[in-house]
């Protein structure tokens, strides 16, 4: 599938979720999910857009209510959090944490039905999201890069995402071990580089040489099983 593909997969599936009877809503935000998944250029916006944002906190200030007490959204300034705002909340829809028919009826609220609450919720959140996401993608596609993104976003996002895991993982062995947290640390800072720059096969190597330094210190406390899957995602 082509990028210009895999974006008309995402516009079919989101606009069948605008269209949609609210009934059947919920369900039809995991499709426009596993679009964006199944979409190479997509998924790399979004892992962009994702990194750092706090959902809760822009959920929080753009999800309100009126003095009267009217709930209503104020759609981010910023493309990219309206990207990452609304992604997030469907993921939350998908998996059951947000309920799709309380967000309508709090903020979307419309006295002609539960069906025009979420028409309202649709041509508020839904149509931007979409219009933004294409506006991205194409700009991406012609050689453009993202606002305040660096050149090479692929690798720069994927060496954010796997320092941080990485991190988390190796500091489970500063308690145990400071030569060999220092160790692995080296060891991680030279995979991100690799990343960074594109050498999967560096990066391989430095994800061997912990490997075996893990197999020789005996009790590291690492989860070297979570550091493998975190690495199957780097060098796939």
């Amino acid at each position: 599938m082509t990028a210009e593909e895999s974006i008309k997969n995402f516009n079919d599936k989101l606009n069948e979720l605008i269209g949609s009877k609210y009934i059947l809503a919920d369900s039809k935000a995991g499709d426009v999910l596993k679009a964006i998944a199944s979409s190479e250029i997509l998924y790399e916006i979004f892992e962009y857009v994702t990194d750092d944002f706090d959902y809760k906190a822009f959920k929080s200030v753009c999800f309100t209510y009126s003095d009267r007490g009217e709930g209503f959204y104020t759609i981010p300034p910023k493309d990219e959090d309206v990207l990452a705002l609304v992604f997030l909340l469907l993921m939350e829809v998908d998996a059951k944490k947000e309920d799709l028919f309380i967000i309508c009826d709090k903020y979307f609220y419309s006295s002609d039905g539960k069906q025009a609450s979420y028409d309202n919720f649709a041509e508020a959140v839904l149509v931007p999201f979409g219009q933004i996401l294409n506006k991205t993608a194409y700009k991406l596609i012609n050689g453009e890069n993202m606002p305040n993104s660096t050149p090479n976003l692929t690798a720069d996002s994927k060496a954010t995402q796997t320092e941080k895991l990485l991190k988390k993982e190796i500091e489970k062995a500063k308690n145990v071990s400071e030569d060999f947290y220092a160790e692995a640390e080296f060891a991680m800072n030279r995979i991100i580089e690799a990343i960074k720059s594109g050498r999967n096969e560096d990066a391989a190597l430095g994800y061997v040489a912990l490997k075996y330094m893990w197999i020789s210190e005996g009790n590291s406390g690492l989860d070297f099983g979570k550091i493998t899957e975190i690495m199957k995602g780097v060098l796939k």
